[in-house]
């Protein structure tokens, strides 16, 4: 079984060290963690994932037209779920919106209906948009950061232009995904220590110097953008004094009266 990196979110860069306890190398300076997502001696290891991009079998995108061509069923998906929620008294915007938009988009534009979720695949822009749990969890995470803020909810109704700056500022302090694991085909030189062929290595991810989101191609990360997009606008419009209720989850009340 691989090693599962602990968080290092707030750790200081370091030069490359063997950590005994995980049994894999750690890398936290840019130019390492560089070094290892690009050089071909580092290989994809099972859990090798980049924000919402499986690394593997991922088929670029660089113009954004796999996605493009989900964004009518993400859209009406999200209108027809937000506007479910709207007529009720309380919510789980996790159980009923954020599980349900990534999936229930990929059911849309494959004509499948949400009885058939369990066995919908995304085949047009491969594995990586097929994966929907890191969308489900950046969404509620998203969700989550601005309805705990009245005053980012009340910016974003009075201008929904501001969604893509929101999410990509949620998506730094909160990535889906800290660690990529790489393994070396080779022994390497690097920075002073030598990793020897067939190592682990647990590349940390400085969100502001590797966009937390995956590589800029990936279809997955473009999808998880126009989840986000829509999906918060069709709660603006459906429910526009939408508020939680509680601390911790996202339970809200769809009814309450706007700000």
């Amino acid at each position: 079984m691989p090693p599962q990196p602990p968080p290092l979110a707030h750790a200081p860069p370091a030069p490359p060290r063997f950590d005994h306890r995980l049994g894999a190398w750690t890398l936290s300076r840019p130019a390492d963690v560089a070094l290892a997502l690009t050089d071909p001696r580092f290989s994809g290891g099972p859990a090798a994932t980049w924000g919402f991009c499986r690394g593997e079998g991922h088929r670029a995108d660089p113009a954004g037209a796999a996605a493009e061509r989900l964004a009518p069923a993400v859209e009406r998906t999200a209108y027809v779920l937000a506007r479910r929620i709207a007529a009720r008294p309380r919510a789980d915007l996790v159980e009923e919106f954020c599980r349900w938009l990534p999936a229930g988009a990929v059911a849309s534009a494959c004509g499948l209906g949400y009885a058939e979720l369990a066995q919908a695949r995304l085949d047009a822009a491969g594995p990586c948009a097929a994966r929907t749990a890191p969308r489900e969890r950046a969404l509620a995470a998203f969700l989550r950061a601005v309805l705990a803020a009245p005053h980012r909810w009340g910016a974003l109704r009075a201008d929904p232009a501001l969604v893509d700056r929101a999410w990509t500022d949620v998506l730094r302090r909160d990535p889906p995904v800290r660690h990529v694991l790489r393994r070396t085909t080779a022994e390497i030189r690097l920075a002073g220590a030598t990793l020897p062929a067939g190592a682990f290595v647990a590349c940390h991810l400085d969100p502001y110097r590797f966009h937390p989101a995956g590589p800029a191609d990936c279809p997955a990360a473009l999808l998880a953008r126009l989840e986000a997009a829509h999906g918060l606008r069709a709660l603006l419009e459906a429910m526009p004094g939408l508020r939680l209720l509680g601390r911790g989850g996202l339970v809200v009340r769809p009814g309450a009266a706007p700000a």
